[in-house]
């Protein structure tokens, strides 16, 4: 009896690591295979608020654009982009 358990036991594994393995190959296979599923851009839209000395920021101002491959440590992707005198309104 326990030779049959320990037989169904190695054959549950086998089975197991021979689906998991066959799974994985799959999965790494189809990642490089798959179809591109939309066009990305090189741009994006923020939408926020900018204050200035407390007050919604109104007048001309310059803006410096920098883009880091990581949040806290990383190191700077590209160079920085400029653009001055970009007129600012307060919402109203």
């Amino acid at each position: 009896m326990t030779n049959k358990l320990a037989t169904l036991v190695v054959l549950l594994l086998l089975t197991l690591l021979i689906s998991s393995g066959a799974t994985a190959e799959f999965n790494r296979n189809s990642d490089i295979l798959a179809p591109a599923l939309a066009t990305i851009g090189t741009s994006f839209t923020y939408q926020g608020s900018l204050i200035d000395g407390g007050s919604p920021a109104s007048g001309a101002y310059d803006f410096e654009f920098k883009l880091f491959n990581d949040a806290s440590v990383g190191t700077q992707v590209g160079s920085t982009v400029t653009k001055d005198d970009i007129e600012m309104a307060p919402d109203g």
